[in-house]
């Protein structure tokens, strides 16, 4: 096992993990070894030795050469995390980031990191499971100050210059190392969509979903010069007319919810859009032909993948969308979606609150001290909050608005590998399941006053130029 194992590691050095002798757990006499879990996968006929061998792995403090900042790339990033990605390795890092000049502590970052691994593993991911559904939450890792200071000048012109306000904060610094699911396929080349699809549903009392009308409060605060013509309530729907119809508008105006990668690489995305212009959207449905190997391939894509992701269980209509049915009449109908799947999870997991953020910001109020920090300590014991029917108490209604929001939040990681006679295969995981802080509690209800406040007929119902 230990010689097959070693020859298989010099193909992959840096899945390396460190073995516990259990007789003798003393470091000095740790070895390093091959990922069990690796070898299982790849190589089938070891999975007998690495599953009994597998009590004894352990994740280790990566060998100093593996951070080399030479090995690692920019990949994306939103308002909060920054990632980076390793090709050889297929491992990503996941940093927080701060404001220039912001004195962020690496206890800060432990702790936050610490909260929302606690927060994916002991919560997010049994409810999850419930549907089928897995979510990778990764490792905590402690990063050298000379491998981040290098690391960011690195990155730096591979940044958008919307996103230079924030920087990862010199020095040592805590992350969050995963497998990259933009590479979870071996031996053939990656096609990835990362893919925000957000809140499903249209809250009660209003006519419109949440993100169209947030576009319009974008609009107005000069962050976007059009709106997003994509609406989640469509794309969570089991009409394939309109699921289509709405991804095919997200890929036309992506914002921060759309991308694209080949073997890691990003290859569309707003950013890309904003660097190259409009004519890398018209170049894209070409660019995917290409990848793929046959013709049309992005419709044949976007129709795969709708049918895969399901639908929610229940069809609702947003007032704002841009959809008209009378546009597909004279189209054959296509059989309706599935009301199952990763967006019949979603949905689901979204409406576990029905709370008002301001009734939330009331609750949160009322706890005692020990009540607050049961909110900074994630536990199993969450979950009896998520499955109540009634009488929910104010940390009961805390628990599940704080869950309800990761969810409208989380992104999914789709890879696809075209196959030569037009059949496409996915694999899905779901990332993003950050924890919100308690003390954006009162920001939830300034924003949702905000929206409160947009007259929705102010919705334009003309379509933004299209790119493809």
């Amino acid at each position: 096992f230990t010689v097959e194992l070693e020859k298989y590691g010099r193909m992959a050095p840096e899945m390396w993990f460190e073995v516990i002798d259990p007789k003798n757990s003393d470091a000095a006499n740790s070895r390093l070894f091959w990922k069990s879990k690796a070898a299982c996968r790849v190589f089938p006929t070891l999975s007998l030795f690495a599953q009994k061998m597998a009590l004894f792995f352990l994740p280790c403090r990566c060998p100093p050469q593996h951070w080399d900042p030479q090995d690692w790339a920019y990949r994306a990033e939103g308002g909060k995390h920054l990632v980076v990605f390793n090709q050889s390795s297929r491992k990503v890092l996941r940093f927080i980031k701060a404001p220039i000049g912001c004195d962020r502590t690496l206890e800060e970052d432990k702790k936050e990191i610490q909260r929302r691994l606690r927060f994916e593993k002991q919560v997010v991911s049994p409810l999850l499971a419930e549907f089928g559904l897995k979510a990778d939450s990764g490792n905590l890792v402690s990063l050298p100050a000379e491998f981040c200071n290098r690391l960011s000048k690195r990155i730096s012109n591979d940044r958008p210059p919307a996103r230079k306000d924030k920087v990862i904060p010199p020095g040592a610094r805590f992350a969050v190392l995963q497998d990259d699911f933009c590479q979870n396929i071996p031996f053939t080349s990656n096609i990835a969509i990362e893919l925000k699809p957000k809140c499903s549903f249209v809250q009660p009392n209003r006519r419109s979903c949440q993100f169209c009308l947030t576009q319009l409060e974008k609009i107005r605060r000069g962050k976007y010069d059009s709106r997003s013509a994509y609406c989640p309530v469509d794309f969570f729907s089991s009409d394939p007319n309109r699921k289509s119809f709405a991804f095919a508008h997200l890929i036309q105006n992506p914002q921060n919810n759309l991308r694209f990668f080949c073997d890691g690489e990003l290859i569309y995305s707003m950013e890309t859009l904003e660097h190259v212009g409009a004519s890398c959207a018209k170049r894209f449905p070409q660019l995917i032909e290409n990848l793929c190997g046959f013709p049309n391939a992005l419709e044949k894509v976007v129709s795969a993948l709708c049918n895969a992701l399901g639908a929610s269980e229940n069809d609702e209509h947003c007032s704002s969308s841009l959809f008209k049915s009378e546009n597909f009449k004279n189209s054959e109908s296509p059989l309706p979606c599935t009301q199952s799947g990763p967006l019949q999870a979603l949905a689901a997991l979204q409406k576990t609150s029905s709370h008002s953020a301001n009734q939330v910001l009331e609750s949160f109020k009322r706890l005692s001290p020990t009540q607050v920090d049961d909110l900074e300590n994630p536990s199993k014991s969450w979950l009896v909050s998520a499955k109540k029917k009634s009488d929910l108490s104010d940390v009961d209604i805390v628990r599940r608005h704080l869950i309800s929001k990761t969810i409208k939040d989380c992104s999914l990681m789709i890879v696809f590998v075209p196959k030569k006679d037009g059949k496409i295969s996915f694999k899905m995981e779901i990332v993003d399941l950050d924890l919100k802080p308690t003390s954006k509690l009162l920001e939830h209800k300034t924003k949702e006053d905000a929206l409160l406040k947009i007259r929705e007929n102010s919705a334009p119902a003309t379509e933004i130029p299209n790119r493809l």
